[in-house]
């Protein structure tokens, strides 16, 4: 017999919860987005489309949408979602309330085009296998960890949200007015959550923190995979919408993601069974027998509460005003309900109980050796003073190649197809394994090299550096020079396998070829990669003195990028490396390279050089110092790149506004892109720039359609009093 939740469900839309949802989410002024994912079967023009991809549309009304969701109705899609918040009214121009087929030059929405956050986005979601539907059990999880939520922030002060069921999970989404470009205020309060509830159960979703957010539209059916007795689809809708929605402020942000971690740092050893397993060594309980043993215990559905009477930071609060909080997740928080007591939180409670410093340090043992950290003979880590480190004694050679990569050190080489990126990494593996200088760049002694290849053919390379090895004079067979073993797959980074084995491979440089094979992150994200590549390998470096080589490619081509800008993915990458190197083709010089020093540190700006390559014999050689690349200062080359890309936009609006005034009809943005040759991105920021200085309004003008017959379209037209 199935449960209420799992009864299969047969309509697609419940037309009265997807109004309520719009209505809640989007009130009379907000433009939005509807999006639907990997759509089937859609009915465009009156027939199916049999074609999978993309559907959306812009709609300035939920009656708009609500119109245009009969298209819908018998496709096939596995969830049909909303933007979070309101996009710029121009917007509507790329599909004006309608649902249409996407392309290779259709563009959704981006943050750019959100000018103001109004909701906040707490979405918890059921650990399951990718693209099937929860369980009943995994269902439910997640709906009592967002109620967990919703409790744990309540007692913070925070004011109700709309609470939803997303068909699979829970959504909270909270009032809020703030600016889309938030300094990062929305991603590390989520982060915080996440730390606090996640499991191996239900995980919080760290993604959802950008302004182009989008969410389930609530009165849809959620329906990834086939609907089975275990695994049914189930209709989205809204569970509670509280009598006033209250705003969450910046300030109420900030004090949720530093109590969450206030609580974090200690949990009780036992909360719940679910928890036990992820939670630290302090004893709650220990702590108010000791300091609060009058304390009066009370068990929630959403956890404990210990009321204070009267509060420890103002004996005039008497009474169930001030009480220690403990979700069934773990998380410790405090809260007094007078306002004299706003803003002290957990950690506060702690200190004034029991000093951090009074405290016994309980970093684990594997902590210890990941960060290097020092012990005494109590075994407990203890900072070490500056005048004990400068008397120090260090090996004298702190380089691997002075000038070029330094012991412990993370290294980066960037370049193009075709360039010897990976030959030349080889070499300098050869050469730094055998102790012999390279390219005229001294290595201070013979290290254990691992060069762990994850792309090409394994045989072709070895040959490659066999061959290498034999015309510089290297014996390949005495050489601590290293492969991974056959079969062998890329380890990520930042797992313990990957840890464990280069630290007992007995190498001191371990060079990775391509680096985007260890890691499953977006090259694009920093976030992803300080924490899936920089941080675990630079640890390592700290812990053992092994240095790391990461091989990686070019962006594509574009006028507007030179130098360092030239390398693909986060800027982030520039930053963490201690060396960053490109090679580059040189003009006219089918056997020359330009090896470019972005970056080494802890060095004087090092002058690129001139390289000659041969490919017979797979060996390089430096030729001398590029003149041509060090003869302008990288300052001012920078500041011409983007004098001249300023000035080239600037001309590029003239031109616009040229083609506007020649125009009385008005033009779509599409038309605009066409007629300029620039981005989708670039042309809504020119229309919106243009549209709040009054020089054009939106309009419609008639065409014809493919099929000859007469459409009205949204077009922007230059107003006559513009100038």
């Amino acid at each position: 017999m199935l449960s209420a939740s799992a009864i299969p469900v047969t309509a697609v839309f419940d037309v009265a919860e997807v109004s309520r949802s719009l209505a809640l989410l989007h009130p009379a002024g907000h433009t939005f987005e509807v999006r639907v994912p990997n759509a089937r079967n859609v009915r465009y023009n009156g027939r199916p489309d049999p074609h999978t991809d993309t559907a959306f549309g812009f709609f300035d009304s939920g009656e708009a949408a609500l119109s245009a969701l009969p298209a819908l109705k018998e496709a096939e899609w596995p969830g049909l979602y909303v933007t979070l918040n309101a996009v710029t009214p121009a917007l509507l121009a790329r599909a004006s309330n309608r649902i249409k087929a996407a392309d290779r030059k259709s563009s959704s929405t981006s943050d750019h085009d959100v000018k103001r956050r109004t909701a906040l986005l707490i979405d918890g979601d059921p650990v399951r296998p990718a693209d099937i539907s929860a369980t009943n059990e995994e269902h439910e999880g997640a709906l009592e960890r967002i109620a967990e939520i919703r409790w744990f922030l309540s007692e913070l002060g925070w004011p109700g949200p709309i609470t939803a069921d997303s068909g699979n999970g829970g959504h909270l989404v909270y009032r809020v007015e703030l600016p889309a470009e938030d300094g990062g205020l929305v991603k590390d309060f989520l982060n915080a959550l996440a730390d606090a509830f996640d499991d191996d159960h239900v995980h919080v979703d760290r993604t959802v923190f950008n302004a182009a957010r989008i969410v389930k539209l609530w009165g849809t059916v959620a329906r990834k995979g086939d609907s089975t007795a275990d695994r049914p689809h189930r209709m989205s809708k809204v569970l509670d919408v509280p009598v006033e929605r209250g705003l969450v402020t910046e300030a109420m942000l900030r004090e949720a993601a530093v109590a969450l971690r206030a609580g974090r740092e200690e949990k009780p050893t036992t909360p719940t069974a679910s928890t036990a397993a992820r939670v630290g060594s302090f004893d709650v309980r220990d702590f108010i027998a000791r300091h609060f043993p009058d304390a009066d215990e009370r068990t929630w559905s959403s956890g404990t509460r210990w009321i204070l009477d009267p509060c420890p930071f103002n004996a005039d609060h008497k009474g169930t005003s001030a009480a220690i909080l403990q979700s069934t997740s773990g998380v410790l928080s405090f809260k007094c309900q007078h306002d004299g007591c706003a803003g002290l939180v957990w950690r506060d409670l702690r200190e004034k109980y029991e000093p951090k410093a009074t405290r016994p340090a309980t970093a684990s043992a594997s902590q210890k050796t990941a960060t290097g950290a020092e012990t005494k003979g109590d075994g407990v880590l203890r900072p070490v003073r500056i005048a004990e480190v400068i008397l120090e004694q260090y090996d004298a050679s702190a380089w691997i190649a002075p000038n070029f990569l330094a012991v412990g050190a993370l290294g980066i080489l960037s370049a193009d197809y075709g360039l010897g990126k990976s030959t030349l990494l080889s070499q300098f593996g050869a050469c730094a394994s055998s102790g012999r200088d390279f390219m005229g760049y001294l290595v201070t002694r013979p290290i254990g090299c691992l060069y762990w290849q994850a792309e090409g053919s394994r045989r072709l390379f070895a040959g490659r550096v066999r061959d290498q090895c034999r015309n510089l004079g290297l014996d390949l067979d005495t050489l601590p020079l290293h492969f991974v073993p056959r079969g062998m797959d890329p380890l990520p980074f930042d797992s313990r396998d990957f840890a464990e084995f280069v630290t007992q491979s007995g190498c001191g440089l371990v060079i990775f070829d391509t680096f985007g094979y260890f890691s499953d992150g977006d090259e694009n994200s920093a976030k992803d990669w300080k924490q899936k590549i920089a941080k675990p390998l630079k640890a390592i470096g700290r812990a053992t003195g092994i240095s790391f080589f990461l091989v990686h490619h070019e962006g594509k081509p574009n006028e507007f990028r030179r130098g360092r800008h030239k390398i693909r993915g986060s800027s982030a990458m520039g930053g963490d490396c201690d060396t960053v190197l490109r090679l580059e083709r040189v003009p006219d010089s089918p056997n020359a390279r330009l090896l470019a020093f972005d970056k080494v540190k802890d060095t004087e700006e090092q002058p690129d050089a001139l390289l000659g390559f041969n490919k017979t014999t797979a060996i390089f050689t430096r030729e001398g110092v590029a003149e041509s690349a060090t003869a302008v200062p990288k300052e001012d080359r920078a500041k011409a790149r983007h004098a001249a890309k300023d000035e080239d936009e600037r001309k590029a609006k003239e031109g616009i506004g040229l083609l506007f005034r020649r125009s009385p009809e008005g033009l779509t943005a599409e038309e605009i892109r066409q007629a300029s040759g620039r981005r989708r991105e670039w042309v809504a920021t020119v229309i919106d720039e243009f549209h709040a200085l009054g020089y054009i309004e939106l309009g419609t003008r008639e065409r014809l359609d493919s099929r000859g017959r007469k459409i009205r379209v949204n077009v922007w037209k230059w107003k006559t009093a513009a100038t």
